[in-house]
C-alpha cells in the first residue's frame, strides 16, 4: 500500500507580496521505499479581490488548498499514479546485499 503526502515547499512572491508561484511536493511512501514528484503551480494575485489572503496570514494548509484547486482531482491522480509506477518499478527489482 502506498501512502501519499502532499506539501508546499516554498512560494515565490511579487513586489507586492502576492504569491505568484507555489512549489509543491508529493511523496509516495511504502514500507520499503519513498519516492517524490515535485512541481510548480502558477497564480495571478489579485489583492483587491474578495477572499484575498495577505502573505502574512498564509499557512501551508491554505496554500495547499490552492494547489489542490490548481491541479484538480485528475491532475493529483496523475501525479500519484506516476509516483506509484516508480515505486512499483523499484520494488519489483531484486536487491542484493554487498559487504563493504
Amino acid at each position: 500500500m502506498i501512502n501519499y503526502n502532499w506539501d508546499v515547499t516554498s512560494v515565490e512572491v511579487d513586489k507586492a507580496d502576492g504569491v505568484v508561484y507555489v512549489n509543491w511536493i508529493c511523496f509516495g511512501i511504502t514500507e520499503f521505499h519513498r519516492e517524490a514528484e515535485t512541481g510548480v503551480a502558477a497564480f495571478s494575485p489579485k489583492p483587491n479581490k474578495e477572499g484575498y489572503v495577505p502573505l502574512g496570514d498564509l499557512t501551508s494548509e491554505i496554500v495547499m488548498l490552492w494547489v489542490d484547486y490548481y491541479l484538480g482531482d485528475e491532475g493529483k491522480s496523475s501525479i500519484q499514479t506516476k509516483v506509484s509506477e516508480i515505486i512499483k518499478d523499484v520494488e519489483s527489482k531484486p536487491l542484493r546485499t554487498i559487504k563493504l
